[in-house]
């Protein structure tokens, strides 16, 4: 095991590689907190509130808004939360350690 690698709970290593998910039409606060606890292998209670970091409602309302059309799919959006870059980007977010 390298230096940069730590097991996690199931005995698999963790490479520091960056975290992606789907953000999809669901409540996107909750997803953005629950992909940040799963990068650093921890309980999303254990985070601090996401209103601390940015206004998680100006947020909410900014991704309702965003063109749905394929060509026109360009909100990108970055801030750090946690400890970690938040990057949201064409329905991807991606938590960087």
């Amino acid at each position: 095991m390298s230096s940069d690698e730590r097991p996690d709970d199931e005995g698999r290593s963790d490479l520091s590689e960056d975290f992606q998910t789907q953000a999809g039409e669901t409540d996107i606060v909750k997803t953005i907190v629950q992909s940040v606890s799963t990068a650093k292998n921890t309980d999303p209670d254990e985070l601090p509130p996401l209103y601390h970091s940015l206004d998680a409602e100006a947020l909410t309302d900014l991704w309702r808004s965003r063109s749905r059309s394929e060509e026109d799919n360009s909100l990108s959006i970055s801030f750090v939360y946690s400890g970690c870059q938040v990057i949201l980007s064409n329905d991807i977010i991606t938590v960087k350690k």
